[in-house]
């Protein structure tokens, strides 16, 4: 039995099915990315903000345990802490913060203690060097 030769008509509906697939796999391709972008972001956004409650956390508890800041001073401190935040997040909704430089540089906060005479970068650089991150024992280099 003979193979039938698709007509010429036949070869121009696969030709034009073939562009109507490829363009409907683009659009598919791009919600798809979209949606993806979407939900990263709000996965991010929810790291984030579960970050800043235990950074918060932190920051009241050390007040509290080592400068004796009892609920009233927390309180306070931790509105006036709140609102600066939320003006620097404001601050940089219409664009991204520049994080070329490891981000610390760009904030506005960084700048505001750098202007009064408190570098953060180097503090921390000292901090870091005297108190060090404890590592996992199967993650340090064993020699031998």
């Amino acid at each position: 039995m003979k193979a039938r030769v698709p007509s010429r008509y036949e070869k121009e509906l696969r030709k034009e099915a073939d562009k109507v697939l490829t363009e409907m796999a683009k659009q598919t391709k791009a919600a798809l990315a979209a949606e993806v972008e979407t939900e990263l972001k709000a996965r991010v956004e929810a790291a984030n903000k579960a970050y800043e409650l235990e950074l918060d956390a932190l920051v009241l508890w050390t007040l509290h345990a080592r400068f004796g800041f009892g609920y009233k001073r927390l309180s306070a401190f931790y509105e006036a802490l709140f609102q600066e935040r939320q003006e620097l997040h404001n601050r940089y909704l219409p664009a991204a913060p520049d994080y070329s430089d490891n981000g610390v540089e760009s904030g506005v906060a960084y700048h505001r203690l750098r202007d009064f005479g408190y570098d953060v970068k180097t503090h921390f650089a000292e901090l870091n060097a005297k108190y060090p991150i404890q590592t996992f024992p199967e993650n340090e280099k064993t020699e031998g």
